[in-house]
C-alpha cells in the first residue's frame, strides 16, 4: 500500500509535467493508461530481479496488481478530462473579467468560494514565476480546492459503490471479455516468466519501439528519417466531388497498440466496430446526395446535420445503459432485498463491500452531491438531471469497454451538457440554469480518464487472480484521496511556476479548462429553441440499440453488437477504425487457418504491440519532461 501511495504521487507529478507542460504524449489518453503500463513494466522487471536475488522480498502478482489499480485510479483523477483541466476552470471567468466587462455578468450565479478572484492571486497564476506554496496563494486556493476535492472524491466513490452493486452479472455471469486488463494481468504473472522470455512478445514490442523512437529522434534531429504511422492520411484530401465530400474526416492512421487490443476482442465485436463506423460515413454521403447535409468536406459532425450523429449517439448510450440495467433486473431486485430488507437471498460476503454499505454510499453520496450544488446557488432539479445522466453514461461506457475494449473514450458528443443543450436548446433553462450546466460540465467533458470502467476492471482483476475484493476497494479509496490532493496541488503549482498564459505550458489543457465558460457565454448571447430533429435522432439511437440487443438475444450468431453501435456513433472510433479492420482481418485469418492453438500462440505478439507502443511513448515523455521539449506525439496522433 505504501509503495502504491508513492507511485500515486509520482504518477500525478509525471502527468502534470508531460500532459500539462511538454505534451509529448497523453499518458492518460488511452486504455489502459500509457503511463501506468510503463510504471508496471518497470516495477515488474524490478520485481523479477528482486525475486531472483531474494525471493521472500518480492511482490506477488496480487500485490503488483494492487499497485496497477492504484496507479490507474491516480490517472483517472489527475489526467486528461479530470483535474488536468481543472485549475483554469476555477479561474477563467474572474481572470477574463479583469479585461473584458462582458464576462462580469457570468459571475452572478457563481458562488463566492468557487475560485480565487483577487487579481494579485490570479496574475502570477497566469504569468508564472511564482509558486502555490506561499501563504497568500494557499489561503486563496484552500477553500475551493477542499470543497471541489470533496465533491470529486464523493462522486468517484459513488461510482465505485455502483460497480460493487453491478459487478456480479458482468464479471461472473456474462463473463465479459475485459480486453483492457489482458496486458497487466499477463505481464505481472510471477508464477512464470514466459511472458518476458517470449520471442514473439519482444518482436511485437520492437516494431512500435523502433518506429516511434525514429519519429521522436526526427523531432529533435530532422536529418534522421521518421515513419509517422499515427499521423497517416485523411481521405477528405483525396475526395473532392459530391456526394463523396459527405464522408468528412476519414483518417487512415495506424496504432499498433490498438491492433493489439483489437486482437483480444471477439470477432463479431471488432467487425461491428468498423462496420458501424462505415455505416455512419455512408449515411453522411447519402445525406449530401439527397440534400439533407451540407457538401462541405470540412464540416464537423454535430447534432444538427444529417444523420445527426451527435444526438443519435446520445440516445444510443442512454438506451444501452437502460437495457444493460434491465437485463440485470433480477440481480438488482435481489440486491435490494438483501441491502434494504436484510433477506439472505444473495451472498455478498465476497463482494468489495456489503450491498447495504454500497447502497448507502450511493444514496448518501448522491444526496451530498445534489446538496453541494444547491448550497452553491444552483437549482435542485438540473443537478439531479446532470448527475443522473453522468451516471447513466458511465454505466454505458463501463459495459461497452468491458466488451469492446474502447482504446480511448473521447466520446465528444456524449455528455450531460451535450444532452441538455443539443436536444433542449438554450432558451429552455434561462441564465441561471445555463450557469448550472456550465458549472457541472468540468468532470464530464472528456471520458478518457473515466473512473467507473477502471473500478470494475479492478474488481475483475481481483476475480482473475483470486484476490479478496475488499482490499482492492480500500486501495482504490486511498488512491482516490491521495490522487485528488496531489493532482490539485501539483496542477495549480505548475501554472504558478510556468504561467497559464505563457508558451512554457501546453495551451490545449489551459483552453480545455475554459471551454465551459466560452460555451456559457455563447449560450447566453445566442439563445436557441428546442431541437426537435435532434430529439428524434436520439430516440432513433435508443431504438437502434434496442433492436440490436433483441436481434443478438433472439438469433444465435447474429454478427452485430449494440455496444459496438454505441461506440461507433462517437468520435472515439474515428482515430482507430482502421486498426480494428486490421485486427479483425488478422484474427480471422489466424483462427481460420490455425485455430485456437495458433491464436493463443500469437497472443504474446499482439500484447507486445501494446507494451512496445506504450513503453516507448512513456520513455519519450520522460525525455521531453527532462529537456523541456515538445517532442513527437506518439499516441493517438
Amino acid at each position: 500500500m505504501i509503495l502504491g501511495i508513492l507511485i500515486v504521487i509520482a504518477n500525478n507529478w509525471w502527468l502534470t509535467q508531460t500532459e500539462m507542460r511538454t505534451f509529448v504524449t497523453l499518458l492518460s489518453g488511452a486504455s489502459p493508461f500509457i503511463g501506468v503500463v510503463f510504471i508496471m513494466f518497470v516495477v515488474t522487471l524490478a520485481n523479477w530481479g528482486i525475486k531472483r536475488v531474494y525471493a521472500p522480498a518480492s511482490l506477488s502478482q496480487a500485490e503488483l496488481l494492487i499497485i496497477y489499480v492504484m496507479a490507474t485510479i491516480s490517472s483517472c483523477v489527475g489526467g486528461v478530462g479530470a483535474i488536468g483541466w481543472f485549475a483554469t476552470y476555477l479561474t477563467t471567468p474572474f481572470w477574463n473579467a479583469l479585461t473584458d466587462d462582458k464576462w462580469k455578468p457570468l459571475q452572478q450565479f457563481t458562488p463566492s468560494w468557487f475560485g480565487p478572484r483577487d487579481p494579485a492571486i490570479l496574475r502570477p497564476f497566469y504569468e508564472g514565476g511564482s509558486t502555490l506554496f506561499t501563504l497568500p496563494h494557499l489561503s486563496a486556493w484552500a477553500l475551493p480546492l477542499v470543497l471541489w476535492g470533496a465533491f470529486f472524491f464523493v462522486l468517484l466513490s459513488v461510482t465505485m459503490c455502483m460497480m460493487a452493486l453491478l459487478r456480479r452479472p458482468w464479471v461472473e455471469h456474462e463473463r465479459l471479455n475485459f480486453p483492457i486488463i489482458y496486458l497487466p494481468v499477463e505481464m505481472t504473472n510471477m508464477q512464470s516468466d514466459s511472458f518476458f522470455l517470449n520471442r514473439l512478445m519482444w518482436l511485437g514490442f520492437i516494431i512500435p519501439a523502433v518506429i516511434h523512437s525514429l519519429n521522436s529522434l526526427n523531432a529533435m534531429y530532422p536529418m534522421i528519417p521518421g515513419l509517422p504511422i499515427n499521423k497517416g492520411y485523411d481521405l477528405r484530401d483525396y475526395v473532392v466531388t459530391q456526394p463523396w465530400t459527405g464522408l468528412g474526416w476519414v483518417p487512415i492512421k495506424l496504432h499498433p497498440a490498438v491492433v493489439g487490443i483489437g486482437y483480444v476482442l471477439a470477432l463479431d465485436v471488432s467487425f461491428s466496430c468498423w462496420a458501424f463506423y462505415l455505416l455512419r460515413k455512408a449515411l453522411q454521403v447519402f445525406g449530401v446526395a439527397v440534400g439533407l447535409r451540407s457538401p462541405d468536406a470540412l464540416l464537423s459532425t454535430d447534432a444538427y446535420e444529417f444523420p445527426y450523429v451527435g444526438a443519435l449517439s446520445i440516445g444510443a448510450w442512454i438506451g444501452f445503459a437502460l437495457i444493460a440495467l434491465w437485463a440485470m433486473r433480477g440481480h438488482l431486485i435481489r440486491v435490494w432485498r438483501k441491502a434494504v430488507l436484510g433477506r439472505p437471498v444473495i451472498d455478498d460476503s465476497q463482494e468489495p463491500m456489503s450491498y447495504r454499505a454500497a447502497l448507502l454510499v450511493v444514496v448518501l453520496g448522491t444526496a451530498f452531491l445534489v446538496a453541494f450544488c444547491s448550497m452553491s446557488g444552483m437549482s435542485v432539479l438540473l443537478p439531479v438531471v446532470i448527475i443522473g445522466l453522468f451516471f447513466i453514461f458511465m454505466i454505458a461506457l463501463t459495459r461497452i469497454r468491458a466488451e469492446s475494449g474502447v482504446p480511448a473514450s473521447e466520446l465528444m458528443w456524449v455528455s450531460p451538457h451535450d444532452t441538455l443543450i443539443d436536444l433542449g436548446g438554450t432558451m429552455t433553462y434561462g441564465s441561471r440554469g445555463l450557469t448550472t450546466i456550465s458549472l457541472l460540465s468540468w468532470f464530464s467533458k472528456d471520458y478518457r480518464t473515466a473512473a467507473m470502467p477502471a473500478q470494475l476492471e479492478a474488481f475483475k482483476i481481483g476475480q482473475l487472480v483470486r484476490a479478496p475484493l475488499r482490499p482492492i476497494a480500500l486501495a482504490m479509496t486511498v488512491a482516490l484521496f491521495v490522487g485528488i490532493a496531489a493532482a490539485m496541488m501539483l496542477s495549480v503549482n505548475l501554472y504558478y511556476t510556468y504561467g497559464a498564459e505563457t508558451a512554457k505550458v501546453y495551451r490545449g489543457f489551459v483552453n480545455c479548462g475554459t471551454y465551459n465558460w466560452n460555451w456559457l457565454k455563447g449560450w447566453v448571447e445566442n439563445p436557441e429553441p428546442v431541437h426537435h430533429s435532434a430529439i428524434a435522432a436520439a430516440l432513433l439511437g435508443a431504438l437502434s440499440v434496442g433492436c440490436l440487443h433483441w436481434l443478438r438475444t433472439t438469433f444465435l450468431g447474429f454478427p452485430l453488437t449494440a455496444s459496438a453501435f454505441a461506440f461507433a456513433m462517437t468520435y472515439a472510433i474515428d482515430f482507430f477504425w482502421i486498426d480494428f479492420v486490421i485486427a479483425w482481418a488478422l484474427k480471422t485469418v489466424i483462427l481460420r487457418y490455425g485455430g485456437m492453438s495458433l491464436y493463443r500462440r500469437a497472443m504474446p505478439f499482439f500484447l507486445g504491440l501494446i507494451l512496445g507502443e506504450f513503453v516507448t511513448s512513456s520513455f519519450w515523455t520522460i525525455v521531453g519532461a527532462a529537456s523541456g521539449l515538445q517532442l513527437y506525439r506518439t499516441f493517438p496522433n
